[in-house]
């Protein structure tokens, strides 16, 4: 879990083209309910230390990949709460990348797909 006390890390930085109706679309809007689609590009760049079942420092596995990534979100406006944004997201292509990997003779194919969610809350002004 710890990693032998080696740093693991990842960062992600998304871009997206985001179209949205209804409640949340603008500060002004009044409706109950509101859609949005969204697609764009998300930037991930991380860092694994992995070690053997001893706990014994093995290596390090470093990524980084550009994806295209698509989105749908559902707006709640309570009227006695800011609005408030359900968010579901996926790459549309699923990453595929070969990595060395300490002890292997030929590079070790990693295939992934990133699906999430959010929680958006705009805070009262």
């Amino acid at each position: 879990f710890l990693g032998g006390l080696g740093t693991n890390w990842m960062i992600q930085v998304p871009v997206y083209a985001h179209a949205h109706i209804g409640a949340g679309a603008t500060a002004y809007n009044v409706q109950r309910l509101g859609l949005g689609i969204g697609a764009g590009l998300r930037f991930v760049s991380f860092q694994l230390t992995y070690t053997s079942l001893s706990n014994t420092y093995v290596g390090k596995l470093r990524q980084s990949y550009l994806n295209p990534t698509a989105f749908v979100d559902l707006t709640f406006n309570l009227r006695r709460v800011s609005p408030t944004t359900l968010r579901l997201y996926l790459d549309l292509l699923p990453s595929r990348r070969n990595t060395d990997i300490l002890g292997s003779i030929d590079p070790v194919p990693l295939d992934f797909r990133t699906i999430g969610g959010a929680l958006v809350y705009s805070l009262p002004r």
